[in-house]
């Protein structure tokens, strides 16, 4: 079911007949409030309510929604902080940007093993980034840019070893850049990113990562398209200390931005590695 219109007001789901709706897509409307009955809507595996005009806490229906794979909700004006509730087991895809969710990230977000996209990016989250996030072990494309985290990268990140892109420019992260972060390949995002049960394939291209993987490095905005997002952006932070060399050996990167920070010290040789091009 996909509405695409200028519809306003509040989404309004009959009980009696969707309980089998699996596919429920409402983005680029006007709508303002998600009505307690989507939980009804049991089976549903992919919801995208995006560019609306949602405004309040998140909503709790969705926490009923124990099949959903494919979440979106950007670009709305929904705040406070994230339930404790919403924890979906099958969850691939999760893109809460460009709200106002505030405070820390909750505890069950360490259940979503099968995550694959999280984009949390221009919200106004705080606190450190949780130790729980390697339990994440499959993750491809991480975006918390523009937000208020702060504290250090600790080195459970670098059990990430699935990354293609990260994103945290645009923080208060201090401490230094770990080493081990050049332990992960960051090998280009290629192929199929699931199968629901409906048949929707989560594919980078029919989950508009092109708008989703939006970085501006040095005011220049780059668009990396399926086949080529490989990148990590930890600019607009407070790192010090000295760039690892190995980060020099990531020869698949496209794109490193390190830029407005506290660095010191010289750049490895190893950086001459880093030959790959944007295309």
């Amino acid at each position: 079911m996909r509405l695409n219109n200028s519809l306003q007001g509040s989404i309004l789901l009959a009980r009696h007949n969707l309980t089998e709706l699996r596919n429920l897509e409402l983005d680029v409307n006007n709508f303002t409030t998600i009505p307690n009955s989507l939980s009804s809507c049991s089976e549903l595996e992919v919801l995208k309510i995006n560019l609306n005009h949602l405004d309040g806490p998140f909503p709790t229906a969705i926490c009923q929604l124990k099949f959903l794979q494919h979440l979106d909700i950007s670009e709305n004006n929904i705040g406070g902080i994230l339930p404790a509730c919403f924890s979906p087991p099958h969850m691939r895809y999760a893109k809460l940007s460009k709200n106002r969710l505030q405070g820390p990230l909750p505890h069950a977000f360490f259940n979503w093993t099968r995550l694959q996209i999280l984009d949390l990016s221009h919200n106004q989250l705080t606190g450190p980034i949780p130790k729980w996030f390697d339990n994440l072990s499959i993750l491809r494309i991480l975006l918390l840019n523009k937000n208020h985290f702060e504290g250090e990268i600790l080195s459970q990140f670098c059990n990430l070893s699935e990354l293609s892109l990260i994103d945290l420019s645009n923080n208060s992260l201090s401490g230094s850049i770990p080493p081990c972060l050049g332990n992960i390949t960051f090998t280009p995002l290629l192929g199929n990113l699931g199968l629901p049960r409906s048949g929707v394939v989560l594919r980078a291209q029919d989950i508009m990562v092109e708008e989703l993987i939006e970085s501006v490095t040095k005011s220049i905005t780059l668009v990396y398209r399926g086949n080529t997002i490989s990148a990590i952006d930890l600019s607009c932070n407070n790192f010090a200390g000295h760039i690892p060399p190995k980060i020099g050996k990531l020869f698949h990167l496209k794109s490193l931005n390190l830029s407005h920070n506290s660095l010191s010290g010289t750049i490895s040789i190893t950086f001459a590695n880093l030959t790959a091009q944007r295309t």
